[in-house]
Formats: structure tokens, sequence, C-alpha cells
């Protein structure tokens, strides 16, 4: 109503962006719920690689939390989208594609709810038959992570960090 900021938090180098072309950011506002009168809200950053042979992206998320008026990152970079792929730029190769969705779970750490993660990995191989491109669709892969607080951030395992 006053329209004055409520909490700032400056995060010098946040966004890099070198060999990974930084595509942009998005708010999510996702009802992250993760204590009673804790809600949390997401901050999206997507990257891209350049190159042709080995294409590659990703989108990473970081939550945070009004506390004691100010601002705190409680997760930082678990790669909610990503992207592979390595192929001779005409038809051999192979691709993948990572999809992650969170669920607030009912359990919690250090009084914040446990965030349950649930990661789809599609995948494609693509070969050379009698001058025709022949594309394989792999089985998906499901797998369930929990990420729980420690009471200061939630704790990322390495294969769920982006780069």
């Amino acid at each position: 109503a006053t329209r004055k900021p409520l909490a700032r938090l400056l995060q010098k180098a946040a966004i890099a962006s070198d060999a990974w072309r930084f595509n942009g950011l998005t708010i999510d506002t996702a009802r992250y719920r993760l204590a009673p009168g804790v809600r949390a809200f997401g901050v999206r950053a997507s990257h891209s690689g350049s190159s042709r042979a080995n294409p590659a992206g990703e989108t990473v998320l970081n939550l945070y939390v009004h506390k004691n008026g100010r601002l705190q990152m409680v997760l930082a970079g678990l790669t909610t989208s990503s992207s592979r792929g390595e192929w001779d730029t005409s038809c051999t190769g192979e691709f993948s594609q990572t999809e992650r969705t969170i669920e607030i779970g009912k359990t919690t750490s250090h009084g914040y709810a446990d965030l349950l993660v649930k990661s789809v990995t599609t995948g494609s191989r693509n070969s050379a038959e009698n001058d025709e491109c022949i594309e394989t669709t792999l089985a998906p892969v499901v797998t369930m992570d929990t990420l729980r607080y420690d009471g200061n951030t939630y704790v990322i395992p390495a294969a769920l960090r982006g780069l």
C-alpha cells in the first residue's frame, strides 16, 4: 500500500555469463509454504550454451523468504530444467532433457518443510541408416529426492545443482 520496498537483498555477481549465455530471469510465485506463516518465492535464471555440436541449456531456481525484515535465500541453484546433447551436426548423436517439479513435503527439518523433487529425464539417440536419420526414443527415467533444510539453507545434492 505504501509502495515502499519491504526488504532488499543485494547479491553481487549473482548472474554470470561467459561460456553460458544468460537468457533471463523470471519470478516464480508458486505457493512455497515452508512453515506456518512462511511463504517463499522463487527466482529462476536461464542459461544456454552456444555450441551447435553440444547443445545445452538449463534453468536454476533460488528460493527466498522474508524473515525479520530481510530477504534470506533458502535454496540456491536447484536445476529445474536442463537439456544436453552431443551429435555430429548431421544426424548421429544423443540428447537428453530433464524436468523437475517441487512439492512441499509433510515432514520438516529445522522448522521448514522438506522439499520433494521429482526428476523426469527423457532422451533420444539418432543414427544414420541408409541415408536416413533414425531417432530412437529412450524410456523416461524418474527419480525422487528429498531436500532438507539444515537451519540455514536447503541442501542440494550435486546431481541436482546447476552449473
